[in-house]
Parts: structure tokens; sequence; C-alpha cells
């Protein structure tokens, strides 16, 4: 990692209203410790157990959700490595058991009180579908929520999630075509917390999906287009048969906007909600730098 880089790119963060991401990449260069980050992180879970109040930035939900709560998640597993006795994680998880929809075999990203809050217009709750255009993809965010369940299934025994592994297994290996790159960044979060294995059926198919969806084109890349950052977070393990040389185009690619700007700021809009949109494009601008500085961190 360049020092004087990284120093650009917190340097200008530092007034950020959200805190989180800073705090959550100084914890793992060794610099805080985990307690700091936890309980930056528990801002946003409620008295319910759930997330909510933002976590996500793209919708300003107070009350918790299934989104919220797999991001959430995601940073106690796969980040931060909570102990798996420690409480924010033993209530969110009583959260996801109790919103668990049996019908769906899963849960809807969102709940439907998102309209009554500011939010990006593909976050709007349509009674038609009883969801928002994510769910359309089952596996946003159910895939990847099942993997914690069972990862974590000594605190989470209201259903058999070792069961639940299967049914995601088998979506998984019947895709015909991969057609979200959310949906698939959520079967690769589900395929780390897997055993070895259940890894081994599905890795082929992750590869299929990758390969269909990755956009290597550079002059693609400041659009909203899957690059090879978006597959390889930093808890990636597996590179997916990515070409090597492509994740090197990416990492200076990202460097050289970094250098430039300090920042990495977000390629899309809400559509809507125009004011409000600003305040969380400030947010989005310090995710989107702190995963790029993880991203070259890692690589």
């Amino acid at each position: 990692m360049d020092k004087k880089l990284e120093s650009k790119v917190l340097n200008y963060l530092a007034n950020n209203p959200r805190k989180f991401e800073v705090k959550l990449y100084r914890y793992l260069n060794g610099e805080i410790c985990k307690e700091e980050v936890v309980n930056e992180l528990a801002k946003y879970q409620n008295k319910d157990g759930g997330f909510g109040n933002g976590l996500e930035s793209d919708f300003r939900l107070s009350e918790s959700s299934a989104m919220a709560t797999s991001i959430a998640l995601r940073y106690m597993c796969l980040y931060i490595k909570i102990d798996r006795k420690h409480s924010m994680l033993k209530n969110a998880i009583i959260y996801l058991e109790n919103t668990f929809d049996k019908e769906r075999n899963g849960w809807f990203s969102v709940p439907k009180e998102v309209n009554n809050y500011p939010h990006a217009i593909w976050w709007n709750y349509k009674e038609e579908i009883n969801g928002s255009v994510i769910d359309l993809f089952w596996g946003n965010p159910t895939a990847e929520i099942i993997g914690y369940l069972n990862y974590y299934k000594e605190s989470a025994s209201k259903y058999n999630w070792n069961e639940k592994v299967k049914d995601v297994i088998k979506y998984i290996l019947d895709k015909e075509k991969f057609e979200s790159e959310h949906e698939l960044c959520c079967f690769i979060r589900f395929y780390h917390v897997l055993k070895n294995t259940e890894k081994q059926k599905i890795r082929n198919k992750i590869i299929e999906g990758i390969k269909e969806l990755l956009v290597v084109d550079i002059n693609e890349w400041g659009n909203y287009v899957p690059t090879p950052m978006t597959f390889l977070e930093y808890y990636n393990e597996d590179l997916f048969d990515i070409d090597k040389s492509i994740i090197e185009k990416n990492k200076k690619y990202i460097m050289d906007i970094l250098n430039k700007k300090r920042i990495i700021e977000p390629s899309w809009n809400w559509g809507q909600y125009f004011e409000e949109w600003e305040a969380a494009k400030i947010e989005w601008t310090e995710v989107l730098s702190i995963k790029a500085l993880l991203f070259l961190f890692k690589f």
C-alpha cells in the first residue's frame, strides 16, 4: 500500500459524517481496537436486533430491514470477525429468524415503510410485487443471510439452516443466466462461509457468473458496471479465475483516481429526493473510497 496515497484519502475523509468505514479500515490496518469498530456499527442497530438508520446509504429507513442487517452481518463475520457470543450478533440473528418469510423461503430486502423515507428509485416498495425490484432476485440478500445464519448456527436454532444452505446451492446451480452482479456478490459471500466440500459444489458456477458479468473494458469502468473490485472484496481468498492482469489494471485505475481526486465518488444518483441524495452521496464517498483502499491493501 502506498502510504502517501492512503494518507491522502484518510485525511480527505476525516470530516465525513459517516465514520464506520474509516474506523473499519484503521482496525484492519492494526491502528485501533476491534471494540471501537463494533461500537460504531452498533449505532445502526435497533431494539429489535435488526439494522437500519442508513447503514445502506441508498435508503434512509430508520426501521430494521433484512438488507441493512445482512450488511451488518457481513462486516461482523467477514471483516471484524466478531466474537460468536457478542450480543450485537446474537440480537441480529434473533431479528432475522423472527422475520424469515416461510412462503418466500427467505427475506424481502426492505419493508414497505421504506417509502416513508428518502431513498433511491430502485428501493421503491411496490405492492404488486410485495417488495422492491431488488426482490426480483431471490438471492439478494437471502443467500448471503442463510450463509451467515448457518455459520453461526449455534446461535440460530429456530430453523434448520443447513437444509436452507442446500436450497441456496440448488438455486445457484440451477441458474441459467446471471443478470444481477449484486445477487452474484451475495453468492460469493455465501461461498466464503461454507465448508470446503460445499464451496466446491458452486465454485465453477460462480466463475461462470463472473465471466458473464465482469466488465473488462477500462473505458467502461467510470460507469456503474461490475469490475474486479466488485467481486474481489477484502475478505476474498479466491480469485475465481479472474485474470491477474485485469486485477492489476483495476488496481492502477483505482490508484490513478485516488491520486487525482483523493476519493471515489458514486457513479449513480437516486433519480428522486435530490437534496437528500447529496447527503447520501457524501456517505457513499466514504464507503467507496475505503472499499478502494481495502482492495489495494488486499491485492
